[in-house]
């Protein structure tokens, strides 16, 4: 016969478990649904490198602390260690150095890490995780359709399409690939929650995202987008075959890959597409540049890593040492991986691999389980989780996306829907 185990104190922790799970005030999850809604309002640039959507950002990390602390709430704060030691790669850093640009990057950090953990705090009730889950898909889908419609008739305010990018659609996320990754995340979003409901109209909105995707001509977004793909298939084959079965087929796409990438002319489609329709000439037409100067902004900040040695260079400071250097390309590191090395010295490198080792240990638990049934109804395919995390791992070898506030976003949705869907193992006897 199967029975809970009379254990001493068994009453008292369940009590705390559904106490502790209380459901946020509507004022709290309103506030973080504004903020969700908003994320893409990242121009005008205000004062501090912020943005209007840092405003509902700071209001709900503030109102949710007062009902965690009112309430006595347990406070969950994902992703401490691998942010602690970002934080203190830089902070160390920019002692040695002496640099006077450490707060405002180490404020930007600390935004955008509360940012996460409120999110992830609140979604201990189910009924605020689907508020906040549909307002993600339901504001993404709407903005999409609203800086397409701008790029139709021309209207630049809000498709931001300028002389200086090339004309490509970059919204009100004042950068292209900035815009490529929140659509694309967006997406993902989309398929692993399964919103909207209706399947034809879901279809309809992954294709608007994608075009939203497209039209900013971002290469990142495009290989990071076949590489969320990959990860959701094989992710899926995993849960549902179970690990033989996607271990062989990844080994079997890596032989035929092996095969097949060789014989591709690289230099021909970027002739090809160079001429073809305004949306290739701004995506595929530029790849060999794009893959140029990034190589050339890798082997400028490696020989800053060897100037700096194992502490750093200090936050934020890549373009500052390379103007001094006379660098002949001078830009921001535009890589997490190489910019939490060479800026946060070898802690932060070491934060950093930790911080994406703990996402994606925590989507992996969404996938493989157990999770409580009202949270697995809320993501029916987290296979799909993954693949928007693949799209962080990615994108960070491209750009710096530990500053995108859709990023924390979803390590924010994905902390909680892991800590708060994880399903309570009965004693046995």
């Amino acid at each position: 016969m199967t029975a809970l185990a009379a254990a001493p104190g068994l009453e008292d922790r369940r009590s705390a478990d559904i106490a502790d799970r209380r459901e946020p005030p509507r004022i709290v999850v309103v506030i973080l649904a504004l903020a969700i809604a908003t994320l893409p309002l990242l121009v005008p640039v205000l004062p501090g490198n912020s943005a209007p959507v840092d405003i509902p950002i700071l209001v709900g990390v503030a109102v949710t602390a007062g009902w965690l602390v009112r309430e006595r709430l347990q406070i969950r704060l994902p992703y401490l260690l691998g942010m602690g030691l970002l934080l203190l790669g830089g902070s160390l850093a920019a002692l040695v150095r002496g640099e006077g640009t450490t707060i405002l990057a180490m404020s930007q950090d600390l935004l955008v890490f509360a940012w996460g953990a409120a999110l992830a705090n609140v979604l201990r009730h189910p009924r605020a995780a689907r508020v906040l889950i549909g307002t993600w898909c339901w504001s993404a889908l709407a903005w999409a359709t609203a800086i397409e419609l701008a790029t139709l008739v021309g209207f630049s305010p809000l498709s931001g399409i300028r002389a200086d990018n090339a004309g490509r659609v970059q919204g009100t996320l004042g950068d292209p690939n900035l815009a490529a990754d929140y659509f694309l995340i967006s997406l993902f979003v989309v398929l692993a929650c399964h919103r909207p409901r209706s399947p034809r109209l879901r279809f309809l909105t992954a294709a608007v995202l994608l075009l939203a995707a497209a039209l900013t001509g971002s290469n990142g977004g495009l290989v990071s987008t076949g590489v969320a793909v990959v990860v959701s298939a094989v992710a899926w084959l995993w849960r549902a075959r179970g690990p033989v079965t996607a271990i062989s087929v990844v080994a079997a796409g890596i032989c035929v890959l092996a095969v097949i990438v060789p014989a591709i002319n690289l230099v021909s489609v970027e002739q090809r597409a160079a001429v073809a329709s305004p949306l290739l000439q701004d995506s595929l037409g530029r790849g060999g540049e794009s893959s140029g100067s990034r190589s050339t902004l890798f082997h400028e900040t490696s020989a800053l890593y060897e100037q700096a040695g194992l502490l750093g260079i200090g936050p934020d400071e890549t373009k500052t040492w390379l103007t001094n250097n006379f660098a002949p390309y001078v830009k921001e590191a535009h890589s997490d991986y190489t910019a939490s090395l060479v800026e946060r010295g070898i802690i932060g490198a070491f934060g950093l691999l930790l911080l994406l080792g703990s996402v994606l240990r925590r989507g992996g638990a969404l996938l493989l389980g157990p999770v409580r049934r009202e949270y697995a109804a809320l993501v029916p395919s987290p296979q799909m989780l993954l693949g928007a995390l693949s799209i962080v791992l990615v994108s960070s070898a491209f750009y710096e996306v530990l500053h995108f506030r859709h990023v924390w976003a979803l390590f924010g949705l994905v902390a909680g829907l892991q800590i708060w869907g994880r399903a309570r193992s009965r004693v046995q006897t």
